[in-house]
């Protein structure tokens, strides 16, 4: 079981705009950095760690990539965590600042038609075989009906925990995608959220402060995974449900996202059968510092509210077959387990 050293854990007045070296991370992520007691140390490990170009081991990564899945704030200000897709090779690598996608949003996605020059875009590839993950930060340099261009920001590399691994199987026979609005979760929505060992979520920054004279570089959407074990996600009602926050590299982009800015995107992947449900609506951080948490062995949540959503049938060209769970998701189901 792990457990949060939570040094340090009420943030200090003048511990995040005072400092002079802040790195790459915005006020939203140092907050949460210095009152979990990690600020510090991150400082030295960014410096490696995040880069605002492709490291070559990154561009072969993303060339190998049949889909990838990205974060974006369509024109209504709603946020969404879709995919892009296409066959292994479709993600061309221009130079180490640019990457191109050679695919578009489905018909059926709420994202279709959504993007324009300058729109902000988070990408994080992902391999559930190998339990890879790569994040990119990007901006929208070109685009047309066929592919999208981007501006690489930032990238670095995460670790693999808390991923199920897979086998992905390529399906030879296509269906019609459906989509289905909603703005509640059914009883039967409920219990796949519930039954789910999966998520990727989207989260947005924007610094609308005085002092910042540089919007388009301060903000931003981030791309991100969540993992466990069946029952990790705890659904209280047609509306809303609750995603502890376990440890993980400690930058929290997305809790930081969160503290600024509420609006988030889920998705969920139906693996067996090829669907996917996209929810957008807006996200609260609860501390057990503040109240008591219905999680062993964690020292925030996230609290997600739905507003709407869509139900996206027959709109992956893929199922997985699911091989085994994180050793890192069994730890925090109380298995003993080497990680």
């Amino acid at each position: 079981m792990y457990k949060e050293n939570n040094r340090d854990t009420k943030t200090s007045e003048n511990s995040t705009e005072d400092s002079k070296e802040v790195g790459p991370f915005h006020k939203g992520e140092r907050d949460l950095q210095i009152r979990a007691g990690v600020n510090q140390e991150l400082q030295r490990l960014a410096k490696r760690a995040i880069t605002n170009s492709l490291p070559i081991q990154h561009q072969i990564f993303f060339t190998k990539l049949p889909m990838v899945f990205v974060a974006v704030e369509d024109q209504q200000s709603n946020v969404w965590s879709s995919i892009l897709m296409g066959d292994v090779g479709f993600i061309e690598i221009n130079d180490v600042n640019s990457m191109t996608i050679n695919a578009q949003f489905l018909d059926v996605d709420p994202l279709v038609n959504q993007l324009k020059l300058s729109s902000e875009m988070g990408i994080l590839g992902f391999q559930f075989e190998t339990r890879r993950r790569n994040r990119v930060s990007a901006i929208v340099s070109e685009i047309s009906d066929s592919k999208i261009t981007l501006e690489v920001k930032q990238c670095y590399g995460n670790c693999p925990k808390y991923i199920q691994r897979r086998q992905g199987h390529r399906l030879n026979f296509k269906k019609t995608p459906v989509s289905v609005l909603f703005d509640s979760f059914d009883d039967d929505m409920q219990q796949f959220i519930s039954d789910a060992d999966s998520l990727f979520i989207a989260s947005q920054y924007i610094d609308e402060s005085k002092n910042n004279h540089n919007k388009s570089k301060n903000r931003g959407v981030d791309s991100s995974y969540r993992g466990g074990m069946p029952g990790f996600i705890k659904v209280l009602n047609e509306t809303t449900f609750l995603i502890p926050d376990y440890i993980g590299n400690n930058f929290f982009n997305t809790m930081g996202n969160i503290s600024q800015n509420p609006k988030t995107g889920i998705q969920f992947l139906d693996f067996e059968n090829g669907h996917r449900i996209m929810l957008t609506g807006t996200s609260e951080i609860i501390w057990a510092d503040d109240q008591e948490l219905p999680f062993e062995g964690v020292d925030r949540m996230i609290r997600f509210t739905l507003d709407h959503g869509y139900h996206l049938k027959n709109s992956l060209p893929y199922t997985w077959e699911f091989t085994s769970y994180s050793p890192f998701s069994k730890a925090y189901a109380g298995d003993d387990v080497e990680v």
